[in-house]
């Protein structure tokens, strides 16, 4: 019965490896993982299958089976292991890959020299024999080939380990008790004497298979949701990029590159700052790398990208994290609002500004007034009413008049500072916000000596415009906008009045 349950269990084992291996390849056959993985788990039944062959075979038969079979498999079950190590670490990206690629070279020399007489045992080997001849170089070689693969795997998994990169924890744990059943089996056997546990110790790479199909299944794509996923990603209507603690655009979708107005090549591999102004990149990315460090996620945060022709994009962008191959990345979801934006600013700019002229209008004087009651202790209010106006609207028609307005209000705007105020209340009365009171007289001799000089209306038409002008003081005049509005206008009239007189005169 005992002859019957070691072949089934050989057996058993054997269907299990390439029944993984299938579902491992098919899952995902473009990957590189998948199909070293899959690889990887045929080697390693066709390992155990040797093992088998050589109980199952006649001495003469097994000694070929063990040479030219077992240990040629294990050695390239170890390589193929050694090269899913590297997929998972990166190892081919990094600068001296080269040197990690010389490792796979002395398994193949040493497999090569196997029929050299006295290369691998120094003496015939006879199989199922009690005094086992002594290994030649090739022997040690094996030893030492798999001894550092073994230490090279655990040293590049050990600072993912410490990272908490699940897929090398897996790995780590999967080869600890490979090693460890391995170590048991010999032990064992030495000391029961005719126990041969030899048997026993190729089931150890069940233990990697365990590892390899858990950090597949668990922490990599699945194979039902392959198609799903790409579908959703590519036809999706909003923007989706996926990217690394760098802000480096690892995945993006064709919509994502449609709202950037970027060829999706140009997207992937470059940081998404690179398209910000320089003083807002820098700000951005302290931002982008506290959010990554404690997994804030943002929704409908706004940012304006630069687009290929270096005009300015609008975007909005909500975030939320995912795990892959044991990494963490971002997801940012897009929608493209620069239209949205623009009818946004369109609706300001009427809301706040004089559509004639571009200057402040009349809710944008009163929002301010009420502003600078907060942070100026004192400031200024000079308006001004042009005295020609109607005399040209009559004469030379309302395109003329609006010529005019639009001329006297660059006049004002050119006679004050980026932090004064220049609005226009309505038809031809304007108004101006001083922060520095003592620059009061030096404002309105600049523009009397601006209204001196004539401009031309359409048709040729040369003509002068005058003003009159009025000044009120916050606080003193008053602590309302009214209040210090009705001073200054009552001091216009004034002015007006006693020119009126003298003309009349």
């Amino acid at each position: 019965m005992s002859t019957l349950i070691l072949p089934a269990l050989y057996i058993l084992s054997f269907l299990i490896l390439v029944c993984g291996a299938a579902l491992i390849y098919t899952g995902n056959r473009h990957s590189p993982k998948h199909r070293a993985f899959a690889l990887l788990f045929i080697f390693m039944a066709c390992w155990q299958q040797s093992a088998l062959l050589v109980v199952l075979t006649t001495p003469e038969q097994a000694k070929y089976v063990f040479m030219y079979g077992l240990i040629p498999l294990l050695l390239v079950s170890f390589m193929l292991l050694l090269h899913a190590v590297y997929l998972i670490t990166k190892v081919y990206v990094r600068r001296k890959a080269v040197l990690y690629k010389l490792l796979f070279i002395p398994p193949v020399v040493n497999v090569l020299l196997f029929p050299v007489e006295g290369w691998l045992y120094q003496e015939e080997l006879i199989m199922y024999s009690e005094e086992q001849p002594f290994p030649g170089p090739g022997g040690f070689i094996n030893f030492g080939i798999m001894l550092i693969y073994l230490v090279v795997m655990v040293t590049l998994l050990l600072p993912l380990v410490r990272r908490k990169h699940r897929p090398s924890q897996v790995w780590l744990v999967g080869l600890t008790l490979f090693v460890l059943w391995v170590v048991a089996m010999i032990l064992l056997g030495e000391l029961s004497g005719t126990w041969n546990s030899f048997l026993l110790v190729p089931f150890g790479i069940n233990f990697w298979a365990a590892a390899v199909y858990i950090s597949v299944y668990k922490f990599d794509s699945l194979p039902s949701y392959e198609r799903r996923y790409h579908v959703l990603f590519d036809k999706a209507p909003i923007g989706i990029m996926i990217t690394d603690r760098e802000g480096v655009v690892r995945e993006a979708s064709p919509r994502a590159a449609q709202f950037l107005d970027i060829p999706l090549h140009s997207l992937i591999g470059h940081t998404i700052f690179e398209r910000l102004d320089e003083r807002e990149r820098v700000q951005q990315q302290a931002i982008y790398a506290d959010n990554y460090a404690h997994r804030r996620t943002i929704q409908q945060y706004e940012l304006s990208l630069h687009d290929r022709q270096g005009d300015k994009r609008d975007i909005a962008i909500s975030s939320d994290y995912i795990e892959m191959e044991g990494e963490a990345y971002q997801l940012l979801m897009i929608h493209d609002i620069t239209e949205a934006k623009e009818r946004e600013r369109q609706i300001h700019q009427l809301a706040y500004y004089d559509h004639l002229t571009g200057l402040y209008n009349r809710v944008s004087f009163h929002e301010a007034f009420e502003e600078w009651q907060h942070i100026h202790k004192e400031f200024v209010l000079i308006i001004f009413d042009l005295d020609e106006f109607k005399r040209i609207n009559d004469r030379y028609g309302h395109l003329a008049g609006d010529h005019a307005l639009k001329h006297f209000a660059s006049l004002l705007s050119a006679s004050v500072r980026d932090e004064d105020l220049v609005a226009r209340m309505s038809g031809d009365e304007f108004v101006i916000m001083l922060s520095q009171v003592e620059r009061t007289e030096a404002v309105i001799q600049s523009i009397k000596v601006r209204l001196k000089h004539p401009f031309e209306l359409p048709g040729g038409h040369l003509v002068k415009l005058s003003a009159s002008i009025g000044t009120g003081l916050y606080p003193v005049d008053g602590i309302t906008l009214d209040e210090v509005f009705k001073e200054a206008d009552d001091r216009m009239y004034a002015i007006k009045h006693v020119r009126q007189t003298r003309y009349d005169v």
